[in-house]
């Protein structure tokens, strides 16, 4: 309302978080020790068109992909030190990108459990300090506050018909085969048992 209604104020806030994306992706790099690897590391996050046109749309995908990004680092961080400080910065970049993007609950609860992993491996500096120990359940508690109001959207969103966009078929079909259509013009059999399997192969080797 304060700026309008203009393509340049709907999309500005999806447009600004481009910096915090490359910037912690960039930071994100920094952990990688092979040159060749973090170089195409870099390409793929930052030079991919249809990943960084998320950034131009008027909805919340860019937002969501930059906080999630900068949530990604500082749980990476926590696994070599014990900060309260990056526990909450992860938690409440988690929210915000969940807030932007409602579609990301599950891989924010499996960030959550990443998290709370970092916690348990580095209990005894936690515990050493008992303000710092009360500022880490504190952040999980505002976490599991916000996650309900998230869960509580979602749920009334569902309920007055407004979760128009994709069916109950599951991920392979909605996603996988349609991409296989449009792609090749072909969606039988067996194409998709060479992606499935190719797509195992790639998981195991990672």
């Amino acid at each position: 309302k304060m700026f309008g209604f203009s393509p340049l104020s709907i999309r500005l806030v999806n447009l600004l978080t481009f910096i915090p994306f490359a910037i912690y992706t960039f930071k994100i790099g920094g952990f990688l020790k092979q040159n060749i690897t973090r170089v195409m590391f870099y390409v793929g996050m930052l030079l991919t068109v249809n990943f960084i046109q998320f950034f131009a749309m008027s909805r919340g995908y860019g937002i969501s992909m930059a906080f999630l990004i900068v949530a990604f680092y500082f749980t990476l961080k926590l696994y070599n030190e014990a900060s309260w400080l990056k526990v909450g910065l992860a938690l409440f970049s988690l929210l915000i990108a969940l807030f932007a993007n409602l579609s990301i609950m599950y891989l924010v609860l499996i960030t959550i459990c990443f998290i709370g992993l970092t916690i348990v491996l580095n209990f005894k500096k936690y515990s050493a300090d008992k303000l710092s120990l009360g500022l880490v359940i504190l952040s999980f508690a505002g976490m599991a506050i916000g996650l309900k109001v998230a869960i509580d959207v979602s749920f009334f969103l569902k309920e007055n018909g407004l979760l128009y966009y994709g069916t109950l078929d599951g991920f392979w079909i909605l996603t996988i085969t349609s991409m296989l259509d449009l792609l090749f013009e072909n969606k039988g059999l067996v194409i998709q048992l060479v992606l499935g399997v190719s797509i195992l192969i790639l998981f195991v080797v990672y």
